[in-house]
């Protein structure tokens, strides 16, 4: 969980640098168009960051705590994000 959240971070700083250059070169049109990435980055980082404080709490206990984890996060749905759904592009 700490590698995921690591790579998120980095993601996040990946999207930020493009949308900084975007915002250098005053193109307006792709600083648009990656406010959508930068929305679902915030979301994707925020979801690594509480998956890590998940696993910290449950520690290293007998396991019943990461079945318990281990079925909560079974029960998340994937839902297609809006610009792909939109497109047909899965």
């Amino acid at each position: 969980m700490t590698k995921s959240l690591e790579h998120e971070r980095f993601v996040t700083r990946s999207i930020y640098n493009i949308a900084d250059q975007a915002v250098a070169e005053r193109d307006y049109k792709t600083n648009s168009f990656l406010k959508w990435f930068i929305d679902e980055q915030i979301e994707e980082e925020a979801n690594a960051e509480q998956n890590l404080s998940k696993i910290k709490l449950v520690g290293e206990s007998d396991g019943r705590g990461i079945l318990m984890l281990d079925a909560e996060m079974a029960t998340r749905v994937y839902t297609v994000p809006a610009p792909l759904a939109a497109n047909n592009q899965l």
